[in-house]
């Protein structure tokens, strides 16, 4: 009886001491590449036009959003690092420059609205899981 009790602790032990592989919980986490901008110009005729840009952002599973840009604007430079929260369920991101903002996104392609009179937006693609 003592050898299985001491048998089942330590086949506990092994197995609390797994490590596990942490896999991505939603198509978001990745890192994505800005590749086109919004800014209506007060009469609902705005569309997104591309843009080259070193802008990216990265999400990871815990989380935060990471950008070598400013993260709550349409700007297309990357000499500003910022960071923030996103949340999945609301589809929402909150950082220092702003309350919040939304996105919405599939496997390739995310789009940020930011607050505004107007739509103003940033459209990336996925570049890498």
């Amino acid at each position: 009886m003592k050898k299985g009790i001491v048998l089942l602790l330590l086949m506990g032990l092994f197995i609390s001491c797994h490590k596990r592989e942490v896999k991505p919980t939603n198509a978001l986490v990745g890192t994505w590449k800005m590749v086109a901008s919004l800014s209506d110009p007060g009469d609902g005729s705005g569309v997104f036009i591309d843009v080259e840009s070193d802008k990216v952002l990265e999400f990871n599973n815990d989380s935060i959003v990471t950008s070598n840009g400013t993260i709550c604007s349409i700007s297309a430079l990357s000499d500003t690092p910022s960071t923030g929260i996103y949340h999945w369920d609301t589809q929402t991101i909150t950082s220092s420059c702003t309350s919040h903002f939304y996105f919405n996104s599939d496997k390739t392609v995310l789009t940020l609205y930011f607050p505004g009179r107007e739509p103003i937006g940033a459209r990336f693609e996925k570049i890498q899981e």
